[in-house]
């Protein structure tokens, strides 16, 4: 009988071993053999579910969002107020080596967008989620009464972005 297999289980699996390459020894570092080394499959098996070395970034990308996520959900629903978006921005910053190798993996992903469509597409699919999650922290900030109810969420999580990016990147390379 043959075996039954989770594609999207396996390519969840893949995308997490693609991010910890990719966070320990960095992009150049991921080729379709080291990768297949680290899930001990064939280098076959990678191809068939990552054709390409973006799908490869974007598969650890995909890895990446969700711990992102689950860092700002923790927040937003454990924090009051502006306190939320404090603690958000401290769990997401690269103050410690574990952030500053997530962080590793966010820049390469910038640095990928740059040069290929699909890879600055999903970039752009990304910002606009994080832009919702954002404005979320400055709704909820607002209705605890912390920030000013004139200020726009949306326009306002823009702010807090180029923020978290450029202290991100200045800490990462400063």
């Amino acid at each position: 009988m043959p075996k039954i297999v989770d594609h999207e289980e396996r390519r969840r699996h893949l995308g997490k071993l693609a991010y910890e390459l990719i966070t320990e020894k960095g992009y150049d570092a991921v080729t379709f053999r080291a990768l297949a080394d680290a899930a001990k499959c064939t280098t076959g098996m990678i191809v068939h579910y990552f054709p390409t070395r973006d799908d490869i970034l974007l598969g650890a990308l995909a890895h990446a969002e969700g711990i992102t996520r689950d860092r700002m959900d923790y927040c937003l629903h454990n924090y009051d107020g502006i306190e939320a978006l404090r603690q958000c921005l401290y769990a997401v910053m690269p103050a410690d080596p574990a952030l500053g190798r997530h962080w590793r993996m966010w820049i390469t992903f910038w640095g990928r967008a740059a040069n290929n469509d699909a890879v600055s597409k999903r970039q752009s699919d990304a910002y606009a989620e994080a832009r919702i999650r954002w404005s979320e922290f400055i709704l909820k900030a607002q209705n605890d009464g912390d920030i000013s109810p004139s200020i726009h969420p949306r326009e306002e999580a823009k702010s807090v972005m180029a923020l978290l990016d450029g202290l991100g990147v200045q800490s990462m390379v400063g």
